[in-house]
């Protein structure tokens, strides 16, 4: 990227970082209806796991469902640079509904680590910035490709304390470290791992889908608490809510987790479908035929 172009992003970053957010959400869901009808590759994507996960739905319903999918998506991305520029006050002020913060409470008295999944739902920045002010947060991050991007988001996921670590060995042993200290890791439970064999084959409704089991490797350490956290969009902020995950992520079998985080996700989705990323390619490097749903 020449200077030129590094002046032009930050510029936009800048101007989207100032714009009130329900402006910004209006020009999402312009944005995304503008995608859903021009991309073809999310249309399809969206669809096709729609039509595989709720086989018993019409036509129309999983077109609107993609549709408002595609359109939070924008949301989330046209959003990030407004999050990632406020102080910890102003993110408290935006959750304007919260439940389920007992249970952290509780971990908190109890003295216990905490690992929160929080799936491709709803606006998941905004659950990270606000779990750093309850906890010292840490979160595994792959590097982007434009350094100024780079620095731009790096710098507003640590604004209010998070501490981001490499998508890597180094990166896994820092979490467990986090979680000896008797901190907080946020694990986002539905990437498909890197590759067919370093996940487990569980089904996501029904589907085989491949599995990391990260969440649940980390979770058998000593002391340590998994909570759903989801951040869904409504009006006026968020709605923020914490819930337990289903029993069966603890299990030492990797198969009977694997079922477990993906159970925990489906909850999560419940709340509001429309606020799933459904043009996020679950189904694909499966140790299985097809390796993937998404051939043309």
């Amino acid at each position: 990227m020449n200077v030129s172009d590094s002046r032009l992003l930050l510029g936009l970053l800048s101007v989207l970082a100032h714009t009130p957010l329900m402006l910004l959400r209006t020009l999402g869901r312009g944005l995304g209806l503008l995608l859903f009808g021009v991309s073809f590759r999310r249309r399809r994507v969206c669809l096709r796991n729609l039509s595989v996960c709720f086989p018993k739905k019409n036509r129309f319903w999983r077109w609107w469902i993609a549709c408002r999918s595609v359109m939070h998506e924008a949301c989330t991305f046209l959003e990030m640079p407004y999050l990632w520029r406020r102080s910890l006050e102003q993110i408290n002020a935006r959750v304007v509904k919260k439940s389920g913060m007992g249970l952290l409470e509780t971990c908190l008295l109890r003295r216990e680590s905490v690992i929160f999944v929080t799936p491709h739902f709803g606006s998941w920045e905004m659950g990270g910035l606000y779990l750093s002010g309850q906890m010292k947060l840490y979160s595994m991050y792959r590097p982007l490709k434009s350094s100024v991007f780079e620095k731009f988001v790096k710098r507003g996921r640590q604004q209010v304390g998070a501490t981001l670590v490499p998508a890597d060995l180094a990166g896994i042993r820092e979490l467990m470290k986090a979680l000896d200290e008797g901190h907080a890791v946020g694990v986002l439970p539905d990437h498909v791992p890197r590759s067919k064999a370093d996940g487990v084959l569980a089904p996501f409704f029904g589907v085989p889908a491949n599995t990391s089991v990260l969440v649940s490797w980390l979770a058998r350490r000593k002391n340590v608490t998994v909570l759903l956290a989801l951040s869904r969009r409504c009006w006026g902020g968020y709605a923020f809510s914490l819930s337990e995950v289903d029993p069966r992520v603890y299990s030492e079998d990797r198969e009977e987790a694997a079922i477990g985080i993906n159970a925990t996700v489906e909850k999560g989705i419940a709340c509001s479908l429309a606020q799933y990323w459904w043009s996020y390619p679950r189904f694909r490097k499966r140790p299985m035929e097809p390796e993937s749903l998404y051939s043309p």
